[in-house]
């Protein structure tokens, strides 16, 4: 178990350098057509949002993003990873996640070589909708995917969930 939080924190800290040259940050611009945020079941307390890797998208094994919304009508409770997402034929792959601020949800999902399963939820968010809230809410994705050979690049896209009555 150590392990794989090594792995995870050492990938992390690694794949932003890649393609960058260096602490730098990339340059490049997001690509359409590799990540989707696609609002899931909202209900009155609760709503459901997921990361998905889209079918058109270039092969990705790793994903370091963030997603954003607005801290006042959505809070945190949990992320869990898609089961068809984690268990591949070279091991493991494991989602970590936290909330350095109110409105921003970082994500790290690495692990094994194999690559993303396209049209699926790579993970999905669960978010707690205070009394009283209701209307649109907008949640934007950004961060970047690396292939096998360590190739970055970037996503961004948004997605709007209707919570309350």
């Amino acid at each position: 178990m150590k392990t794989k939080a090594l792995m995870v924190i050492v990938l992390a800290a690694a794949l932003p350098a890649c393609t960058s040259g260096g602490n730098t940050t990339s340059q490049q611009s997001p690509e359409a057509g590799i990540m989707a945020v696609r609002p899931g079941s909202a209900s009155a307390g609760e709503a459901r949002v997921s990361l998905e890797a889209l079918p058109g998208g270039s092969t990705a094994v790793t994903v370091i993003g963030e997603l954003d919304y607005d801290a006042s009508r959505l809070q945190v409770k949990s992320c869990e990873l898609n089961p068809a997402v984690a268990h591949g034929n070279l091991g493991d792959k494991t989602l970590s996640f936290g909330e350095p601020q109110p409105g921003m949800l970082r994500a790290v999902v690495a692990g094994n070589l194999d690559p993303l399963p396209p049209s699926t939820d790579v993970f999905t968010c669960t978010f707690a909708v205070p009394a009283g809230t209701s209307g649109a809410v907008t949640i934007a994705a950004h961060g970047e995917v690396a292939d096998a050979s360590f190739v970055d690049r970037s996503f961004s896209a948004t997605g709007t969930v209707t919570v309350g009555n």
